[in-house]
């Protein structure tokens, strides 16, 4: 609870001391190994902080219809158990994410970026490296003028530039609050 409490009060101090189109609230769990990740970390909790920036990159991707350009930063903490110990990991990625807004509130997010992880081992997940790629892909609505709901699916990995390349799985739901 004191950390959720710590990243709404964060959230709202960085609403007010930047530009910023959107803050949110992550909420979420890790996953077992059905998607892409090869190791299961169902037992992570995930509570963190978006902040996202609207940008005028749209025009560039006219070609795959995309209405609407972010620059996203993402916070957030990891906490599960393995083998009968707790294990905690942060995670901070920058992204750019493109979205595909439909007229009734619908809308769908695609992003990709950087991330630096805390630990390069994660409960029975291990990294080559503390450095690593980000993917992020989300269906959400528009609840009200400033406020959307999405459910994300979350990847880190490190793209098969490095041995072994296992990844990170999250689906985390975020609750945004546009400025």
């Amino acid at each position: 609870m004191r950390q959720l409490i710590t990243v709404i009060v964060l959230g709202l101090m960085a609403s007010k001391a930047f530009a910023l189109d959107a803050v949110g609230m992550v909420l979420g769990k890790g996953l077992n190994d059905d998607l892409i990740q090869s190791g299961d970390i169902a037992s992570t909790e995930i509570v963190g902080l978006d902040l996202r920036w609207h940008t005028d990159w749209a025009e560039y991707f006219s070609w795959a219809e995309v209405d609407q350009t972010y620059v996203n930063v993402q916070f957030a903490h990891w906490s599960g158990s393995h083998l009968g110990r707790r294990e905690d990991m942060d995670v901070a990625a920058l992204t750019a994410l493109w979205r595909w807004q439909h007229d009734d509130g619908w809308f769908a997010d695609a992003g990709v970026g950087l991330t630096r992880l805390t630990d390069r081992v994660y409960e029975e997940v291990e990294l080559a490296s503390r450095n690593q790629f980000a993917l992020d892909f989300a269906l959400g609505k528009q609840l009200a003028k400033q406020w959307e709901l999405s459910l994300r699916y979350r990847h880190y990995s490190n793209g098969y530039t490095k041995s072994p390349n296992p990844g990170l799985d999250g689906a985390v739901l975020l609750l945004s609050y546009r400025l």
